[in-house]
């Protein structure tokens, strides 16, 4: 099975943005149908200790005793932030609103890029490895 075009993709996805994304019409189930069908070519296996990364924007500040006064310093989220919140999950690229999704990067610089820093804000970056082999 091919795509009928190389409009296909942009058929299919301004039809899920601005119709009903949940009822397909026929020329949705083929474009999906030929996304499933060549997407083995498209398959790139992943190794164990691969690294990914994460970033989001803002950290946390915590409290440091100086000889004479306590400081507020920022501080990188922790781990637990640093996974989707799933109370807090707004509309993205491959995900509805409510529905969390893990943005990962094969780059640091990638994962500070998509969050889209203006001068001057704080950003906190996670790194994550495989634990087994994918794909």
């Amino acid at each position: 099975m091919q795509f009928k075009s190389q409009w296909d993709f942009w058929d299919f996805q301004r039809a899920v943005h601005t119709r009903l994304r949940y009822i397909r019409t026929p020329e949705q189930e083929h474009f999906l149908s030929a996304v499933l069908t060549t997407s083995a070519s498209r398959k790139i296996p992943l190794k164990r200790g691969t690294i990914f990364w994460r970033a989001q924007l803002g950290c946390e500040w915590k409290r440091v005793q100086g000889e004479e006064d306590t400081f507020d310093v920022p501080h990188v989220y922790p781990a637990e932030r640093m996974k989707p919140l799933p109370d807090r999950a707004s509309e993205g690229r491959a995900n509805a609103k409510g529905i969390p999704c893990l943005y990962l990067s094969t780059r640091k610089e990638t994962a500070m890029s998509e969050v889209r820093p203006w001068i001057g804000s704080r950003i906190s970056v996670g790194q994550f490895k495989l634990l087994r082999d994918i794909g």
